[in-house]
């Protein structure tokens, strides 16, 4: 039997179509996350936000588990388990996480060039991690 032909990842023109995909592959990750839940006995939470493309209506989003409860009990152990530092596991960083390390690199790097040229007296600038 051939491989099955790649499908191009491009919007769905249609907007019905579209929605019926987005339904149908809805359905499909959620189902997925609780096998993934079932068999590998971890905890898994999904936020899925639907863009409606009409002006002035809000973005919708779902919570998987619907239990508001057991979502967030999920969702504050992630969130908590982000501020524990254990050396040699890689860390979770979100695009906030990101800028603001970005940032921090580069307010160090401008006090050094500070301190280098004799602007100021004292690397006590620096922040520990």
């Amino acid at each position: 039997m051939p491989p099955r032909a790649r499908r191009s990842l491009e919007l769905i023109p249609n907007e019905i179509a579209r929605k019926m995909t987005f339904r149908k592959r809805k359905k499909s990750i959620y189902k997925k996350a609780d096998e993934l839940s079932k068999l590998c006995d971890i905890d898994v939470c999904l936020i899925i936000y639907e863009a409606d493309q009409k002006k002035g209506r809000e973005i919708q989003s779902e919570t998987w588990p619907q239990d508001s409860a057991e979502f967030n009990r999920i969702f504050n152990k992630y969130k908590a388990s982000r501020d524990i530092h254990v050396p040699g596991l890689k860390q979770n960083f979100d695009l906030s996480d990101f800028h603001n390390a970005a940032k921090k690199k580069d307010v160090d790097r401008k006090f050094e060039k500070m301190y280098q040229h004799g602007m100021i007296e004292s690397t006590s600038f620096r922040r520990s991690n």
